[in-house]
């Protein structure tokens, strides 16, 4: 989640050949030239084996997301790229973030519904492209970098990487394209817990539960691209082994109060319920000072944002289609755009309002349309949620 208003760009390496740039869509064709039009062009530079595309920026705009998902596209379709790199351009300590939904709040319902399909777009280009992808993020993931990671081939994290989601606290659903994954982590109500409480995963964290492929140390990550770049073959096997030989594991360390992981069994109790309310009941019934803790966060944050997420997570649990998540969840993306709760949570950051967040649960609850999850009808979900006839 990003309310950053800043441009991605992206440098290409290993870039397509010109018969494939040539296969490229039409569509794909105007969104590079779209992107061309603005100061920071997508630059190609020809190396031989990996294409790396850099995000000098941390959030999404539609130019962008469409310009990037070109150039995906073309390093799959092109003879010389043998995997396709995306990483920020600082690798060790760049911010991977959400859309720009300051620039998106006041944008028209086309606009929104455009830019959340741009980003479904690029998502299944990574997912879909031939040549393996490599998602390599070594500080903070938000928004939908979390989906850019966990639909690549693999995702290399660091010590200092750190995954969070925390949308509902500021008014809005997570953005992650993410939730049909998000719905199956090994650890059962893991990923209602880190949706709801906008909870964070440390790079070790992340390797444990499958979201990351690759752990390293933060200084090896400049090295990826040179050592992709000498890949003969697109072979997923031989590249995870090349992937691994970069990585530099770090220190083993146990994990202690400071991991959500250290509290897996109580996340288990309180998350893996079918119900929001039986999640909040079963948080409420404990004593410690992490159930206490949760509550508060549960209490801080949007009812509204709180109902759209976990019902959105739910239908993903359910479905048999990832793409199908993907298109929902844009959907609900730009529904929740139109909130009350939407605004208020931008006012409450951009205002840089501390007392929303430090007062306590019942100043919170005062910015809100509801008072409770109990008070958001079945009714109002649905006009939010856009479940399709015949849909999961």
């Amino acid at each position: 989640f990003s309310v950053v208003k800043a441009m991605a760009t992206l440098t290409l390496r290993g870039a397509a050949s010109a018969a494939a740039r040539r296969d490229l869509p039409a569509s794909l064709h105007r969104a590079a030239a779209s992107a061309t039009a603005r100061r920071d062009v997508p630059q190609r530079i020809d190396t031989s084996g990996c294409t790396s595309l850099r995000l000098l920026s941390p959030a999404l705009h539609r130019a962008d997301a469409a310009a990037l998902s070109a150039l995906v596209h073309a390093a799959s379709v092109s003879h010389s790229s043998r995997s396709v790199l995306i990483r920020p351009a600082r690798i060790e300590d760049g911010p991977v973030c959400g859309s720009s939904l300051r620039s998106l709040r006041d944008a028209s319902a086309a606009e929104r519904a455009k830019h959340f399909h741009s980003i479904v777009a690029l998502v299944d280009a990574i997912a879909s492209a031939r040549a393996p992808v490599v998602t390599a993020f070594g500080a903070s993931v938000t928004g939908c970098g979390v989906g850019l990671a966990t639909h690549a081939s693999f995702f290399v994290a660091s010590e200092r990487t750190c995954l969070a989601l925390p949308g509902p606290a500021h008014g809005y659903v997570p953005e992650s394209f993410a939730l049909y994954h998000l719905a199956r982590l090994p650890i059962p109500g893991l990923g209602a817990y880190l949706v709801l409480t906008g909870a964070a995963l440390s790079g070790p964290e992340l390797l444990r539960t499958g979201i990351a492929t690759h752990l390293t140390e933060a200084h090896a990550l400049p090295a990826l691209d040179e050592r992709l770049g000498g890949a003969p073959t697109r072979s997923v096997s031989l590249l995870n082994q090349l992937v691994t030989d970069a990585c530099i594991q770090p220190p083993a360390r146990p994990l202690d109060e400071t991991h959500a992981l250290f509290y897996a069994r109580e996340i288990e109790t309180c998350f893996a319920h079918g119900s929001l309310g039986d999640i909040v009941s079963a948080v409420e019934s404990g004593q410690s000072e992490w159930h206490q803790q949760v509550l508060e966060r549960l209490r801080w944050s949007s009812p509204l944002a709180l109902r759209l997420t976990f019902d959105a997570l739910q239908r993903a649990a359910s479905s048999g289609s990832w793409a199908q998540c993907l298109s929902d969840e844009a959907e609900l993306c730009a529904a929740a755009l139109t909130s009350a709760d939407f605004r208020a949570g931008c006012h409450g950051l951009w205002a840089s309002r501390g007392e929303l967040r430090t007062a306590g649960a019942e100043s919170a609850a005062e910015e809100w349309a509801h008072g409770d999850v109990t008070a958001v009808s079945d009714e109002e979900l649905e006009q939010y949620m856009r479940v399709r006839e015949g849909g999961h």
